[in-house]
């Protein structure tokens, strides 16, 4: 089957940079001639995005996961927990990387030239998100993660929302949020399969 539109709605940002090239070519390779791809990312480095004065979509969590494994408190979890069992420890600093670092527009846009697909538009937009739809979305089990040094559920998802908050403090500082909304930054894209 071949189709005539494809949508990526916030997930591009979660694919690995090495694979972003073949994920592009399937995405050619799947749709029709003329066909279309639309997608949207809120988490990819792009020109503007700082005069934009928005942050990038996980930025309010890297932002907490820093200011975290910095504490003492979870740094003393991490080091009894290396001593105790150093095989879950492996697993937990590997959760750490839950947020990883972003890549950039020009990485996106090499990833897509490759494939035969063609700019038709491009877009960039501030999004206001709630700063209470942040702290709700961080305590997903899957992202907590991020103090997975703190074996039980209730105390690890205090920490993180401690960590939250003044992660949000800092956006606040930068003038990426207020004290209701962080302001992010997406990017917007439509691309056509040529033929």
């Amino acid at each position: 089957e071949r189709f005539d539109f494809i949508v990526s709605a916030s997930t591009i940002h979660l694919l690995p940079p090495k694979i972003l090239s073949g994920v592009f070519e399937e995405i050619a390779a799947m749709l029709k001639p003329g066909g279309t791809l639309v997608f949207n990312t809120g988490d990819i480095e792009h020109p503007g995005r700082a005069e934009s004065g928005a942050c990038l979509l996980h930025d309010v969590y890297r932002v907490a996961r820093d200011l975290l494994h910095q504490d003492p408190r979870y740094q003393a979890a991490l080091s009894a927990l290396a001593e105790s069992d150093p095989e879950r420890h492996a697993k937990v600093v590997k959760g750490h990387q839950v947020f990883p670092t972003p890549f950039s527009l020009e990485l996106l846009e090499s990833s897509i030239a490759g494939s035969g697909l063609k700019k038709v538009h491009q877009d960039f937009r501030v999004i206001e998100k709630a700063n209470q739809d942040a702290l709700d979305f961080i305590q997903v089990e899957r992202l907590t993660g991020i103090a997975g040094a703190i074996a039980e559920r209730e105390p690890r998802r205090a920490l993180i929302a401690e960590f939250m908050h003044r992660a949000i403090e800092v956006l606040i500082e930068r003038g990426e949020a207020d004290a209701e909304k962080i302001r992010t930054s997406w990017t917007f894209g439509v691309y056509r399969k040529e033929g």
